[in-house]
């Protein structure tokens, strides 16, 4: 199919793209490179999604707007309105606080609608901005494992070094992104909509870039040393050949079975060629499922916020505890929860209004989903799309990540994936 967007347009869309994908996860970009003056700016993340988002709508929209997108736009902003007035009016939230919380969930809308607009031409160059985004973080993540070259971040004007030692004498490498653990979680996302996607592309040497990309991604995986990544790598995996077989999609079996021959390849000859990372990934799988007193007192500790954050999202009904008032692991306010999952933190937070939310995004997954059967190879790229919602929705479920303005991002893109 002749594409209708320019040169000009299509690289502008690429390199858009691949700083979507692979900027606004480095939460500590700014403090690394730029001056004390361009780290202080807060809202970096937002006016690079809104720069992007821009480009894809000037270079790659369709003819028309989606009018069927705006009805869901308005039920989406209605979700939000609630939730946004409930923590404002009933709850102690300051207005700064309650529409700085809130970002994650406009972007989510914002994102949403923007490519529900592209053509299928422009989100193919979407996927392959997707694709350098990839390998970017991906080179860095293994870099910084090797090196130590992000240990100590520049931040405030002081350099402090980051705990990157929690597992005996080896380092947790995670870039420029705020942990290993948020590290491993992008990257497998991330991996899972690369693999996805390949089951579109015809073309066998973009295939086997393909691969070899998802290779390099998961071989940072395992380097970060976080088991959010090991378990959601694991999930994807198991879901995907499951729903083949039993649905039938036996080219797409043979796929899986190929691209993960490929993949463990690569990453066995990595591992084997490097003692220092092949050692720490072996502690680690020791650790994760062994008996070890280290990951007993983990697992403790994370059943045990959980079973607090239910109860405490219980206790907050109806309309939640507001807007904000959790946070990741990384946080230091006194002032707000932390769970150890997204899911629950959102819970938590909205109360009543999380079912209405959370069947939203649902719905525009689902709805991609059901729109790809009368495409070809559309059930190929189905049981992909289900298999990769598990795996992210047990991963954030587990993860204190669905706030973040990356994620949100990633939803709007996941609903819109099948129309590549």
């Amino acid at each position: 199919m002749k594409s209708n967007i320019s040169r000009l347009g299509s690289v502008s869309i690429i390199i858009s793209s691949f700083l979507l994908f692979g900027f606004v996860p480095l939460t500590l970009f700014p403090s690394f490179f730029l001056t004390a003056i361009f780290s202080e700016i807060v809202i970096w993340k937002e006016l690079i999604v809104l720069g992007t988002s821009v480009c894809f709508v000037f270079f790659g929209r369709k003819e028309h707007f989606d009018k069927v997108t705006l009805y869901e736009l308005s039920f989406g902003c209605f979700c939000w309105g609630g939730l946004f007035v409930s923590s404002l009016i009933f709850r102690d939230v300051s207005l700064f606080a309650c529409f700085g919380g809130s970002i994650p969930y406009l972007i989510f809308i914002w994102c949403l609608f923007v490519f529900r607009q592209l053509r299928r031409e422009a989100m193919l160059l979407v996927y392959f901005g997707l694709i350098l985004a990839i390998g970017f973080v991906s080179f860095g993540i293994i870099y910084d494992a090797l090196t130590g070259a992000f240990l100590h971040i520049r931040a405030g004007g002081v350099y402090v070094e980051r705990a990157f030692t929690a597992v005996e004498e080896f380092r947790r490498p995670g870039f420029l992104m705020s942990g290993s653990t948020v590290a491993s979680l992008y990257l497998s996302s991330v991996t899972f909509l690369a693999y996805v996607g390949m089951f579109k592309i015809t073309g066998l040497k973009c295939r086997f870039i393909i691969y070899c990309v998802c290779a390099l991604a998961v071989l940072s995986v395992l380097v970060t040393l976080g088991r959010v990544g090991y378990a959601g790598i694991a999930v994807f995996v198991v879901t995907l050949s499951v729903l083949s077989v039993v649905l039938g999609q036996w080219k797409t079996f043979r796929s899986i079975t190929a691209g993960g021959c490929v993949v463990l390849l690569i990453v066995a000859t990595a591992l084997l060629g490097n003692d220092y990372v092949r050692s720490s990934v072996e502690v680690r799988f020791k650790q994760t499922f062994g008996k070890g007193v280290v990951s007993s007192a983990a697992d403790r500790q994370r059943i045990d916020a959980w079973k607090n954050g239910i109860i405490e999202s219980v206790r907050q009904l109806p309309i939640g505890a507001g807007i904000g008032q959790s946070q990741g692991r990384l946080g230091n306010s006194q002032n707000v929860r932390h769970f150890e999952s997204g899911v629950i933190s959102f819970f938590y937070e909205s109360g009543v209004f999380f079912i209405p939310y959370i069947s939203f995004v649902l719905l525009q997954v689902f709805k991609s989903m059901f729109n790809l059967i009368s495409y070809k190879e559309g059930k190929a790229v189905a049981v992909g799309l289900i298999s990769c919602l598990f795996a992210v929705s047990f991963m954030v479920f587990i993860n204190p990540i669905l706030g973040e303005v990356f994620f949100a991002v990633y939803l709007a893109y996941l609903s819109n994936y099948l129309s590549l």
